[in-house]
């Protein structure tokens, strides 16, 4: 009966509160209480809804009434307890609890929400004698006293705070270790570590070898002992315990923690001298995982070179020793280690994947010499370390052809893309002297068109190949075994005439036919007798042979198109158009006449963008569009992204071409070309909104006639269409058609919540939206996604929207039970930013009294409090975290720092209880305060404004090193002193583009583009090449990076550049503009950057025109001049006259 008449009320407060009578509510809320006081959470329910209608002081009247009313009754002292702590009126809370446990003094739960208010309260006398009539009150109970013991060590007394903890875990049970053990962990926590040391004295004779409680009690002194600075002992102790070398790496993980934050570069140094002397490490520890615990990385970096050495039973592979040392930066020593493990392994399939490594490492280190020592292990960089090794180039290319011909080949080949021409034909002779003198000569005359040089070798090689005869002689008369003869003397003869023809040599046109000569009715010799007169800006006579190849092979669409490019050049505008407009037919009738050819593509793609180049498109656009729709009838949307290249190249009105792609896209089958466009280069993004639009609108006419799955099928695509349309309008900024896009997405559910919040905040709708999720708060968005919209929005400016949902999801948090203190914390800096300190104030100090264990929450509030410029209150806080923790190492040091308090801070630095990385923050925040202290030790020297390298320069003094760098203004002293520093700690992290930046200026680019490699922040990795390139950063990728970081990837695109890595340049480049907002240094970026796209486009235009280097004389392609620069007219012909050397 009483649990359904507290439905019924319950049913009648949500009435009453829909009606806004919430006085009424409140009383139904109190009888449901009543009926119910032992129901913690609903005293709170009922607080919150109190206190949320200013009733807050009605309820606790209420309460206080009954209780006076019934002072034998303890539930309404209980109730109002309750809802007091609820209302954060914690005296009052403590007293009404006072009260209920004086009538039920069995109730021990009472007495611990009071003592744990007056713990809170920093009220530490009170909660200890609370505790201590709990421990009366519950017969003894050991976990109270554990409370006890915690408050003794609160108010600093550690001589009871041990004597409770032994009368509550050791006690009882004085032969049993598990006791110790409890009271060490515990006094650990305390860091009271004199007395872990004194307890673990007592329990030793009691753990056995193979006890549980052996183990914890030995991990807990090890670290206790090493924190005290007694590693040495501490070692000592575990070989004298443990006796299987496999047992002791948690004790050695232990020891090397607390060593890693205890003990001062000084002590380190003593210990590493100690263990690096041959007896000084007990057999228990192995010594490459002892170095690696204590992060002793030089040590640890030896132990594993020579454990990988000795070859010992336990699987020491050279690989992790690559990856300590990089990480180490310390190339030069990797690669001379690789090369001495490789030694040991030379009949072993890791031999050559050692020396690789090897070879790569001296690469990072910049060793010119040990990358040429080693080239044979670094296939691409070969023919770069062969030729700069200087010497007898010729002689060493004889000696190498003898034993790696193809090498010796890629020497040559990287000769023609990077060498002079004198170079090349040396290296051409080294290479021939192991083949034949006819490979030899035949090769210096191609080298002699691609470098068109004027030397007499040039024309001696081809009197050489093709004898002292005519092209008719050759026809009549069967060649000498001494010269060419066949197909190859027809090719080179060719070759011969393009030389002289661009050496301005009248008898050009003598070999020039060769070209056709051979086989004169085939239509390809007549073409590329054409392209060579075309070169060499003869346009009559490659017209004339054009149409001859015409007559063989009519139908050659490629042939059509050159010719209406000549006739364009020379502004013959009517049989420009004709030739084109005979192209397009012809393709278009070839596509019912079976499989195409790959050059059906190519020639289309040409015709295509000579149609924008020369500004023809009205004449030819219909019977392109023609050939299109043929293609598309049989093909549908295969290879047409090739077209669609063509059509958006060298376009004066891309508008125009995309609409011309859309009416395209009503064929069938190539409804997916839209989202090809979408997702393409050629379309400016202001353009594709009409792409989007005619998407959509086609998916909604295909929805509404289908049925069935295929209608949930075609429901899912247009939902995930829509959608990435509104992303794209959010891009635009037109967040007003972006919320009327969101708002036609059926069913409701479907929508994008975030998109839609964000555009409603944008377009003024934000209140209607906030009091949409109040009233129904399952369509509300997700918390998370309310703080990122926030977040997104302030990046925009609009910190005052940001505002308003941060305060609406905080104070939705708040409501929620629990909650959580980053929502307390949240809405404190909403409060703060929106200049209500008062109200600010009120909720740290209610966060960190009520929300999660005691004093938890100090730590955020001092960094809040900070952030927000309040120092003072900040310092409050603060006091208060070093007097309920007074063991916090970190509660020390804010305190001192923001009590700017000379002598506190000392006390910081010079404690040897407290963790080193703490003790150098103190040294320099005297250093700010101008509190210099002498002396050598690095805590001294970081008190300084200035630091030598010499004195920097101490085993393990990192932070000397680091700060010494900064103020040093000489780039070789701070690339030393930053790589010695992460050689010691490799977990230094944005210290790598220091380094770099160094580096740079130090031109040591090999290193430089080491270090920038190596620096990887969250949410970013490597790609790519060696280890010079790094991913740029991903646009969803929020992590920020360092200020220095952008000038740092642009000196190390200019470095690639360098090295030509243009592709991987490129990318950097364009990771840099990304991040760059200045109008001027983005101007800047975008030239350098379209600079090396032209050189990249330039290289790889030589590349198609050099000799193809093989055993074989005969060539795959028509070799061709050199290009000094690349003409604009490049990508649509192909055909440019190259400057000729003088």
């Amino acid at each position: 009966k009483v649990a359904r008449i507290a439905a019924l009320r319950r049913g009648y407060i949500l009435a009453l509160i829909t009606t806004g009578q919430f006085t009424d509510a409140l009383e139904q809320y109190q009888l449901v209480l009543n009926a119910y006081p032992e129901d913690a959470a609903l005293a709170t329910e009922i607080s919150r809804f109190a206190e949320d209608h200013q009733l807050a002081s009605r309820l606790t009247a209420y309460y206080a009434k009954a209780t006076n009313d019934s002072p034998r009754d303890y539930r309404w002292p209980l109730v109002l307890g309750r809802i007091e702590s609820s209302l954060r009126h914690y005296p009052q809370a403590i007293a009404a609890y006072d009260k209920a446990a004086h009538v039920r003094p069995d109730r021990p739960d009472i007495l611990v929400s009071k003592a744990d208010l007056e713990t809170r309260l920093l009220r530490f006398e009170d909660a200890l004698k609370t505790y201590q009539r709990l421990y009366e009150l519950a017969y003894h109970d050991p976990q109270y006293l554990a409370q006890e013991a915690t408050i003794y060590a609160r108010i600093g007394n550690g001589a009871e705070a041990v004597r409770v903890l032994r009368a509550a875990y050791i006690d009882p049970h004085p032969h049993e270790p598990a006791g110790y053990v409890a009271a060490m962990s515990q006094l650990s926590g305390w860091r009271m570590l004199d007395a872990v040391d004194q307890l673990f004295r007592e329990v030793r004779p009691l753990l056995t070898a193979s006890g549980s409680s052996t183990t914890e009690a030995l991990e807990l002194e090890a670290a206790a002992l090493t924190s005290l600075h007694r590693p040495e002992e501490v070692v000592a102790l575990v070989a004298a315990m443990v006796q299987k070398p496999a047992e002791t790496e948690r004790f050695a993980r232990a020891i090397g923690s607390a060593a890693q934050q205890y003990l001062t570069p000084e002590e380190k140094s003593r210990l590493a001298e100690a263990f690096n002397k041959p007896a000084g490490l007990p057999p228990q520890f192995g010594p490459y995982q002892f170095a690696q615990a204590l992060g002793f990385h030089e040590i640890e970096a030896k132990a594993l070179y020579e454990a990988c050495l000795k070859r010992t039973a336990r699987d020491y592979s050279w690989q992790t020793l690559v990856e300590l040392q990089s990480s180490r930066l310390k190339y030069e020593e990797l690669g001379q280690q690789l090369e001495r493990i490789a030694q040991t392994r030379r009949q072993e399939s890791e031999f050559t994947p050692i020396l690789e490594a090897a070879f790569q490492a001296y690469a990072n280190a910049g060793d010119q010499a040990a990358q040429l020592r080693l080239s044979s292990y670094s296939e691409a960089d070969f023919p770069r370390l062969f030729v700069s090794e200087g010497g007898d180039l010729e002689a060493r290319l004889a000696e190498l052809a003898k034993r790696h011909s193809d090498r010796a080949n890629r020497v040559v080949q990287y000769l023609f893309a990077n060498g002079a021409a004198d170079t090349a034909v040396k290296a051409i002779h080294g290479v021939g002297a192991e083949i034949s003198p006819l490979w030899t000569s035949s090769y210096t005359a191609l080298a002699g068109v691609y470098y068109l040089s004027d030397a007499s070798w040039a024309g001696e090689a081809f009197d050489t190949v093709l004898g002292p005869r005519t092209v008719g002689a050759e026809l009549s008369s069967a060649a000498s075994e001494d010269v060419l003869r066949g197909g190859p003397w027809f090719y080179y003869g060719a070759r011969y005439g393009d030389y002289l023809g661009y050496r301005k040599n009248p008898a050009a046109s003598d070999y020039l036919s060769a070209a056709v000569e051979q086989n004169a009715a085939a239509s390809d010799g007549y073409v590329q007798l054409a392209d060579s007169y075309t070169d060499l800006e003869q346009p009559a006579r490659a017209s004339e042979l054009y149409r001859y190849a015409l007559e063989l092979s009519p139908d050659r669409a490629d042939v059509y198109d050159r010719l209406a490019v000549l006739a364009a050049h020379h502004n013959d505008h009517a049989d420009a158009i004709a030739n084109w407009r005979r192209a397009f037919q012809i393709l278009a009738a070839r596509v019912e006449k079976g499989a195409l050819r790959p050059d059906y593509w190519i020639t289309a793609q040409r015709l295509l963008a000579h149609m924008n180049e020369f500004r023809v498109v009205d004449e030819l656009r219909p019977d392109a569009d023609a050939m299109l729709r043929a293609y598309i009838r049989r093909n549908g949307a295969y290879n047409f992204t090739l077209f669609l290249n063509g059509m958006f190249e060298h376009t004066s009105n891309p508008r125009a071409t995309l609409d011309w792609v859309i009416q395209l896209s009503n064929a069938p089958n190539l409804e997916e070309i839209l989202a090809e466009v979408l997702r393409s280069r050629w379309v400016r993004d202001a353009d594709k909104d009409a792409v989007y639009r005619v998407d959509i609108e086609r998916r909604r006419n295909a929805l509404n006639s289908a049925a069935g799955e295929q209608a949930v099928q075609l429901r899912q695509a247009l939902t995930e269409r829509t959608i990435e349309y509104a992303r794209y309008l959010d891009d635009q900024k037109r967040w007003a058609d972006e919320w009327a896009l969101i708002e036609q997405i059926q069913p409701e559910s479907d929508r994008p919540r975030d998109l839609e919040l964000r555009a409603g905040a944008l377009t003024g709708l934000l209140d209607a939206l906030l009091n949409q999720y109040r009233t129904n708060p399952d369509r509300a968005v997700s918390g998370e996604q309310i703080l990122g919209v926030a977040a997104s929005i302030r990046k925009l400016g609009h910190a005052d929207l940001a505002l308003r949902l941060e305060e609406f999801e905080y104070e939705r948090e708040l409501r929620t039970a629990p909650s959580s203190a980053p929502a307390w914390f949240g809405l404190a800096r909403v409060r703060f930013e929106q200049k209500r300190r008062d109200d600010g104030l009120s909720l740290i100090r209610d966060v960190t009294l009520s929300v999660g264990a005691p004093f938890e929450n100090l730590r955020e509030a001092v960094r809040l409090l900070e952030d927000a410029g309040m120092k003072e209150e900040a310092s409050r806080y603060a006091k208060e975290w070093n007097t309920a923790e007074p063991w916090n190492d970190d509660a020390q040091l804010a305190f001192a720092r923001l009590s700017n308090d000379a002598n506190l801070l000392t006390a910081v630095r010079r404690s040897s209880h407290v963790r080193y990385a703490l003790r150098v923050d103190a040294a320099r925040f005297m250093r700010e305060r101008k509190d210099a202290v002498n002396g050598s030790d690095e805590l001294s020297l970081l008190t300084r404004r200035t630091i030598s390298a010499a004195e920097a320069s101490q085993p393990f003094y990192v932070e000397a090193r680091l700060d010494a760098a900064r103020e040093s203004s000489n780039a070789a002293e701070k690339v030393t002193l930053y790589r010695e520093a992460i050689a010691l700690d490799p977990s230094l992290h944005d210290v790598r583009l220091d380094l770099a930046q160094a580096a740079f200026e130090a031109k040591q680019e090999s290193l430089g583009l080491a270090a920038f490699n190596s620096y990887e922040p969250p949410g970013e990795a490597r790609y790519g090449r060696g280890m010079y390139v790094r991913e740029p950063n991903a646009a969803h990728n929020d992590s920020p990076r360092p200020a220095i970081f952008t000038t740092v990837e642009q000196k190390a695109a200019e470095a690639l550049v360098a090295r030509h890595n243009l592709q991987y340049a490129l990318e950097l480049y364009s990771d840099v503009l990304d991040g760059t907002e200045d109008p001027a240094m983005h101007r800047a970026l975008e030239k350098a950057r379209d600079a090396v796209e032209q050189k990249q486009k330039l290289e790889s235009a030589n590349a198609a025109r050099q000799p193809v280097v093989s055993k074989s004389i005969t060539q795959p392609r028509v070799v061709k001049p050199k290009l000094t620069s690349l003409p604009s007219d490049w990508t649509a012909t192909g055909h440019v006259a190259p400057e000729v050397e003088e």
